[in-house]
């Protein structure tokens, strides 16, 4: 069940000294599962993380920071049905699992509770319902969704080096929208590795150039996509996102890959994914109030597909040299500190 619905805030003001502000604004409790789960075939793994809203007399902060406030415990059977045909073909039970430490923040952490796929390869041409119960209180949440298929990319070309040398020519990513994808997120992704030229300590490390989301008219498939730049664009990034640091040089490539210098990440969201996005995108308004989007039934958050494009040729690409010399060289870049490790050329670290 799909449902959106605006929240807006309760204004009470009190006209007289004579009133009892002695006021219990906490409703009586009622259980509201936060589930969030997106499902993609071309990961291994699938994640399904669930807490519980809260409510209480105490701080909010004090209250999300405690582990038993916000987590289920071990009450909660989480399965998701392989429906084909609209017959349940395969029933799988999820197991928790806490070896994914949660960042710090607000809500409790380092440990959290993930319930884990593993080991079932997941069929785009079927449907997947997910079906959470609370063992102790009865309460059943269900939502279905539909996979994203594969889909081709025809740019950048396979087995060439890339050429950013041309400043004002445009560089395409393209591809061919999947069936029951609808939004599409592109990264690429540069990499380098940082030497401390006084500890002599080396780091890999990355930059990504996002582009603005793209959508397809449909969800039926076959429509061609493209995101484009001036090469020109690409050393402007760089310039933009890496600070120059006299303490260091600096390498283009991975560090047990120097040949390995560019990644295209393209992602595809279902039709679910993407109405959440697209629900919880700024507001550009004068209504600042957001909408939320649930298609969780008994609870609320997400249930939905992603596919992460695995073709090996948009991973670990590489620049030609003159694109190679204009990063240690060009005038965006020439002050970042990269330079070779080849001795022999003009731009070798000294």
């Amino acid at each position: 069940m799909k449902k959106i619905f605006f929240l807006f805030p309760v204004i009470v003001i009190f006209f007289f000294s004579g009133c009892n502000n002695d006021i219990d604004i906490n409703e009586q409790w009622k259980e509201v599962p936060v589930i969030f789960g997106l499902l993609d075939q071309s990961d291994s793994v699938q994640y399904i993380k669930i807490n519980k809203a809260f409510l209480g007399k105490a701080s909010a902060l004090v209250m999300a920071s405690n582990y038993d406030t916000v987590n289920y415990g071990n009450v909660l059977d989480v399965k998701i049905k392989e429906i084909a045909n609209n017959t349940v073909i395969n029933t799988f039970t999820l197991q928790q699992d806490s070896a994914i430490p949660k960042d710090p923040g607000v809500f409790a952490y380092p440990k959290q509770v993930l319930f884990k796929l593993a080991g079932h390869t997941l069929d785009p041409n079927n449907q997947y319902e997910l079906v959470v119960t609370n063992l102790q209180s009865g309460l059943v949440c269900t939502a279905k969704t539909n996979l994203v298929s594969d889909f081709s990319v025809s740019s950048p070309f396979p087995n060439l080096q890339l050429n950013f040398t041309v400043p004002e020519a445009a560089f395409h990513i393209q591809w061919t929208s999947a069936v029951n994808g609808r939004r599409y997120n592109v990264i690429m992704r540069f990499w380098y590795t940082e030497t401390n030229k006084i500890t002599g300590l080396v780091r890999e490390r990355h930059v990504d150039m996002n582009f603005q989301d793209q959508r397809a008219s449909t969800i039926a498939g076959g429509e061609v996509v493209d995101v484009n730049f001036l090469s020109k664009a690409f050393y402007s990034f760089l310039r933009s996102s890496i600070q120059p640091n006299d303490s260091l040089w600096r390498h283009v490539g991975k560090l047990g890959n120097p040949n390995a210098q560019l990644d295209f990440i393209i992602t595809a969201a279902n039709e679910e994914f993407s109405t959440y996005m697209e629900v919880n995108e700024p507001s550009t308004g004068p209504l600042q109030e957001k909408p939320y989007y649930t298609n969780i039934t008994n609870g609320i958050g997400l249930f939905a597909a992603r596919y992460v494009q695995k073709n090996p040729y948009l991973y670990n690409r590489r620049l030609n040299g003159p694109s190679i010399d204009s990063i240690y060289g060009g005038h965006y870049t020439y002050n970042l500190g990269f330079c070779s490790t080849n001795m022999a050329s003009p731009y070798a670290c000294f």
